[in-house]
C-alpha cells in the first residue's frame, strides 16, 4: 500500500516538473524568438533610415535619381522581409499558446502531455 501512494506521489511530481518545465521551455523560446525579431526589425528599419538620409542628403541631383531606384527596391525588400518575419511570429505565438493549453489541459486531467 505505501509502494503504490509513494509511486502515485513520484508520478504526480514528475507531471508537474514536466509541465513546468515545457511551459518554461516555451516561455524561454518564445522570448528568445521575440527578442530576435526586434532586433532583426531594429536592423533593417535603421538600414532604410540610413539609406534614405544618404539619398536625400547628397548633393548632385544625378546621384539621386540613379540611386533612387536601387534604394525603393531596398525598401520593398526590408518591407516584405519584415511582413514575413511579422507573420512568422504571429504563427509562431499561436503555436505556443495552442501548446501551453494542450499541456495545461493535458495536465489538468491528469494525461501526459502529446
Amino acid at each position: 500500500m505505501t509502494d503504490s501512494i509513494s509511486a502515485e506521489r513520484s508520478l504526480e511530481t514528475n507531471a508537474v516538473f514536466t509541465f513546468w518545465d515545457e511551459v518554461k521551455l516555451l516561455q524561454d523560446t518564445y522570448m528568445k524568438m521575440w527578442a530576435m525579431f526586434m532586433s532583426w526589425f531594429t536592423w533593417f528599419y535603421n538600414i532604410n533610415l540610413l539609406a534614405l538620409s544618404w539619398v536625400l542628403t547628397s548633393n548632385s541631383h544625378d546621384l539621386r535619381s540613379q540611386l533612387v531606384i536601387p534604394f525603393v527596391m531596398l525598401m520593398e525588400f526590408c518591407i516584405a522581409g519584415g511582413a514575413i518575419a511579422t507573420v512568422t511570429m504571429f504563427v509562431y505565438r499561436a503555436n505556443v499558446e495552442r501548446r501551453v493549453g494542450c499541456a495545461s489541459a493535458c495536465w489538468s486531467s491528469g494525461a501526459t502531455a502529446p
